[in-house]
């Protein structure tokens, strides 16, 4: 293989969603387009814009590195996630309906034993909410996992005086087969029934 094609390859697999094979296909589709120089400035420009927001760690092209969100939100509701893409489907939701609300991105890749240890992410959670002083619930947007059960708790367990906690209903997905749902997803379905 071309030196500098396995070079590029291998940069760009130290991304942590791209494989090896991924990021093979994208160089070969990349190589293909005619415009690629100029393609290349827009997308340098646009990564060179960008930037997570100092407060809720969404990512903002903001020169002052604070998300519209933060700026103008003044709502009583902070819902914690764990990844990047949820903002994306939650604040699509929050808008929809009116929900007025905080984000705020713990990192995915956290370590809970980091995180128990007081790391930069609970430093993140508690600065937010030492400075964002009307949050008077959180919710908990976290996939249902052992782990995210236990960092909940903690949380919790933490700022249980100055808060009520919520965890958002855990349940059957609309439009999915019984026989698609795991056992976990299934039980929770059960505890948390709704009388109709």
């Amino acid at each position: 293989m071309e030196k500098k094609l396995e070079e590029l390859i291998e940069k760009l697999s130290e991304l942590p969603s791209l494989t090896k094979k991924t990021s093979t296909k994208m160089i070969i589709d990349f190589l293909k387009k005619e415009n690629k120089n100029k393609d290349l400035e827009i997308i340098n420009e646009l990564l060179m814009e960008l930037k997570f927001c100092k407060k809720c760690n969404k990512i903002t092209s903001n020169d002052n590195s604070v998300c519209n969100s933060c700026q103008k939100n003044n709502s009583e509701t902070l819902i914690l996630i764990k990844n990047h893409l949820d903002f994306i489907n939650l604040e699509k939701h929050v808008e929809q309906n009116n929900f007025n609300s905080y984000i705020l991105n713990i990192d995915s890749k956290a370590s809970l034993i980091k995180f128990l240890s007081f790391d930069e992410n609970y430093k993140k959670l508690s600065f937010f909410l030492e400075n964002t002083t009307k949050i008077k619930e959180i919710i908990f947007s976290f996939s249902i996992t052992s782990e995210n059960d236990l960092l909940s708790s903690f949380i919790q367990e933490n700022f249980k005086d100055k808060y009520n906690f919520y965890v958002l209903g855990k349940g059957l997905p609309l439009g999915n087969s019984i026989n698609y749902i795991d056992q976990d997803t299934l039980k929770f379905a059960f505890l948390k029934k709704e009388k109709i």
